[in-house]
């Protein structure tokens, strides 16, 4: 009982009644409110080609969705993040991902065997904003006539990851096998690897203004594919390579090429290039590489093993280049350049050097440390080539070439070549009576007046004699300290 506000007593008996249900009424709502959100939750999706249905709420294996594209339309409608589960098969379909709301979802293939095949379309075209992760299965590019895509896999904006995926393009007529271009794409790689066979044309990645990290990948573009087939093409971006492989057998294009990257990171990588383009090319784009390895092995090419240009200092530790083509193992163009324990070969029957350092916009130019360039004997015109700029050799050694370094100075600039703790050997290596006119270092002051360059050797075993030459207003220096070289004298 309560008091009125007249101050007599009331039964309430009714209002109390009336008020308990009130309670039992919002309790339902509040319950039927909770199923609702629960609906639209983070859930996992079923995908089954064996006993599927699209019409089914594929929240359960008993009864899941019979296509992916079905399974997305429904994580579309729930609350992310989202799971799709595949069981084994083939389904010939293209997964699109293309409403802003298929964000945070992951497809997974729940058991071995699972294969996207492209419809009239890539496999996967991820559009829409935000984190997609495919683990676990097959992308296949589409062979259908007249599909207008036909990368497997084309990325136009999503934050995609593949883990443990295999990319194959084997259409014959394919662009490439992954395309991640636009801004806010990115794409991040986890083991797996990707076949470019079947005359398929383009690279295996593309990436444009769209972050690349290949973590474990093998990347095959085999023999079957045509002149305009390469590895991995990065412009824009920036490119990370750790424990990945790369094999080519392209006539045009380099195994791995980036233009006007960010960043380049390579770490413990292979090249193989079977072709006649570069094996790679690093344009514009500051390079830190750690343990890479690149291999020639087409005989008939004469094409560069790893050429750098660019603005920006780079850095490479452990790197091998070897084969056994014609070519160049080494060009560097453009700013500093660091290389530390590591080893330049050429072919055989290679008339280039093993390195090419063209120094331009240099301050500290060429440092190597601990590292061996070896050129044949009849290189021209060094096993080690510098221009226009300060170059350092320590603890290093340099084989082989009609001189083992050439220096020249062609602008009206002071540089310096020091030479310290290293052996020179020109001609055939280990031999002090090499034919006429090898040489071990060469000194040239020439062409602009006032060009000078100085070579200072310390502390090191140089094999065949130094030469100075120079044009009038130019000038060329070697100084020998502490040092095991010929005895000589050359008139000023």
């Amino acid at each position: 009982r309560v008091t009125s506000p007249g101050g007599t007593r009331a039964d309430t008996g009714v209002d109390m009644r009336r008020f308990r249900g009130l309670i039992c009424a919002c309790s339902g709502a509040a319950c039927l409110f909770a199923v609702g959100a629960s609906a639209a939750s983070a859930q996992t999706f079923y995908v089954n080609e064996r006993n599927g249905e699209d019409t089914f709420a594929c929240t359960s294996q008993a009864k899941p969705c019979l296509t992916i594209a079905g399974a997305v339309k429904k994580a579309e409608a729930a609350t992310p993040p989202n799971t799709i589960e595949v069981a084994e098969g083939v389904y010939h379909e293209t997964v699109e991902l293309l409403n802003p709301k298929a964000t945070d979802l992951t497809i997974n293939g729940e058991e071995p065997g699972v294969v996207i095949k492209g419809k009239k379309a890539p496999a996967l075209h991820a559009q829409a904003s935000g984190a997609v992760t495919v683990s676990n299965l097959k992308l296949e590019a589409t062979t259908e006539a007249g599909a207008s895509l036909k990368s497997a896999v084309v990325d136009r904006g999503a934050a995609l990851t593949l883990d443990n995926v295999a990319v194959e393009n084997e259409s014959g007529e394919g662009v490439d096998g992954i395309e991640a271009a636009e801004p806010g794409a990115s794409l991040t790689m986890n083991g797996g690897g990707i076949e470019m066979e079947g005359g398929s044309q383009g690279y295996g990645v593309v990436a444009v203004e769209a972050p690349t990290a290949l973590n474990g990948v093998k990347i095959l573009n085999g023999a079957a594919a045509p002149d305009t087939a390469g590895g991995i093409n990065s412009v824009k971006s920036s490119l990370s390579l750790t424990n990945t492989s790369v094999s080519v057998e392209s006539e045009a294009f380099a195994a791995v090429h980036t233009e006007e990257d960010s960043s380049v990171s390579i770490i413990n990588s292979s090249v193989r290039q079977n072709g006649l383009a570069p094996g790679v090319q690093l344009e514009e784009s500051p390079t830190n590489a750690s343990g890479m390895r690149v291999e020639m092995v087409r005989p008939t090419s004469n094409a560069v093993g790893l050429e750098v240009s660019s603005e920006t200092s780079s850095s490479f530790s452990h790197l091998a280049v070897s084969g056994t083509w014609t070519g160049t193992a080494m060009e560097s163009f453009g700013a500093d350049l660091a290389l530390t324990d590591s080893t330049l070969v050429t072919g055989g029957a290679s008339t280039a050097p093993a390195l090419w350092y063209d120094g331009q916009t240099g301050n500290r130019g060429l440092l190597l440390q601990r590292t061996l360039l070896q050129a044949a004997p009849g290189a021209s015109p060094a096993a080690l080539q510098a221009e226009r700029a300060n170059a350092t050799l320590d603890s290093s050694e340099v084989l082989g070439g009609k001189r083992a370094v050439f220096f020249q100075i062609p602008t009206a600039v002071t540089h310096t070549l020091t030479v310290s703790a290293s052996t020179l050997d020109g001609g055939a290596p280990g031999l002090a009576a090499d034919a006429a006119g090898t040489g071990g270092v060469e000194a040239v002051g020439k062409g602009a007046a006032g060009s000078v360059a100085n070579v200072s050797i310390q502390g090191s075993i140089v094999l065949e004699k130094q030469i100075a030459s120079f044009s009038p207003s130019d000038s060329a220096s070697i100084g020998c300290t502490y040092s095991a070289v010929p005895s000589q004298a050359q008139a000023a």
